[in-house]
């Protein structure tokens, strides 16, 4: 897809997900209706002003109205992920043996045919995760820390509890 099309689909989502009518972006633009139109249609683009005042409008930067990809384009593409996932899971728990699983996994992923940039880049999205896992285990380890810490303090500055105070 070109970009200018691109321009076009994105226009036309984010204008209907403010719930704007062609008309509507048209005036607060200062356009006309045909050239929201043909920027929809992907026959004109706009340059310079236009295009700065159709970003400030529609509240969105250039990266989101020019993008490489459209917001339906990136839900396909996070469907087929979310189904590949599941059929993944499916078949593996359907496999009994470890060496099952093993077969299907380098089977359906392909690994021996794979270069070493891309097994590469695999191995260290895996490690980033697994970074990722570690950080928030510490980090709610040490919020259990500082919260026993802090409920220990409050229990030693407890009048009744101070050492060396005995009772008459």
């Amino acid at each position: 897809m070109n970009d200018t099309l691109r321009f076009a689909q994105n226009l036309k989502l984010i204008r209907k997900g403010r719930g704007l009518t062609q008309e509507q972006l048209a005036k607060m633009i200062g356009l006309t209706s045909q050239s929201i139109i043909n920027y929809e249609k992907g026959t004109t683009f706009p340059t310079g002003n236009r295009l700065e005042k159709l970003l400030e409008v529609l509240e969105v930067d250039s990266e989101q109205l020019l993008g490489k990809e459209t917001r339906y384009e990136s839900e396909k593409k996070m469907l087929r992920f979310i189904d590949n996932k599941a059929r993944i899971q499916l078949a593996m728990e359907e496999l009994e043996t470890e060496e099952e699983k093993r077969e299907f996994l380098l089977a359906h992923f392909k690994f021996d045919k794979m270069d070493s940039e891309s097994l590469y880049k695999l191995y260290m999205m895996f490690m980033d995760e697994a970074i990722n896992n570690q950080r928030y285990a510490l980090e709610k380890d040490l919020k259990n820390y500082i919260k026993t810490y802090d409920e220990f303090q409050q229990f030693l500055t407890n009048e009744e509890c101070v050492p060396g105070k005995f009772e008459d």
